[in-house]
């Protein structure tokens, strides 16, 4: 990790990466009660409240520093409309992504790229059934990493080859 932060502040005069572990849901009987659940508002408040101190941090406001959120957000399904419309979706994961809907909040200073894949999250821990969720949990992407939209333009924007070369020779 530090050579790849060291080619980018380079590039970019700086990167930050920041863990984060957000509330879990500690029933479901109680997030099922409202859309969005009482757990979906306390995981707003304390990203909101990570990144907004991340702008108070901040050197010099007009110019951002790129940073990047990755952890576990706990972000899950919008578990009230879902049960209404689980018989209709339950044969096709990639419906799933509609109830989604805990990240849209944060739009306006991050973002993640697209999802293609089947939620992550909870997998029964039996190999013998590798994709069989757990019949206690709604299924989800809880897993993430968010990024800011200058993190965005700089992945974009950089020749990772390169980066990449120059850190192993």
């Amino acid at each position: 990790m530090y050579f790849i932060h060291r080619a980018l502040k380079n590039i970019y005069q700086g990167l930050d990466l920041v863990n984060i572990h957000l509330f879990h849901d500690a029933s479901n009987l109680i997030a099922v009660n409202s859309s969005p659940s009482i757990y979906s508002a306390n995981r707003k408040k304390a990203l909101r409240y990570v990144i907004n101190r991340w702008d108070q941090i901040s050197d010099n406001p007009s110019n951002p520093i790129p940073f990047f959120l990755f952890g576990d957000f706990n972000f899950r399904l919008d578990t009230l409309t879902l049960v209404q419309v689980w018989m209709d979706i339950v044969s096709n994961n990639t419906q799933l992504l509609k109830y989604d809907k805990e990240i849209t909040s944060f739009h306006d200073v991050i973002r993640e790229e697209d999802i293609t894949f089947p939620p992550s999250y909870p997998y029964i821990e039996d190999s013998n059934q590798p994709k069989q969720y757990m019949n206690t949990r709604c299924p989800a992407w809880c897993d993430r990493i968010l990024m800011s939209h200058t993190a965005h333009d700089l992945i974009n924007r950089v020749s990772w080859t390169c980066i990449f070369s120059a850190m192993w020779s």
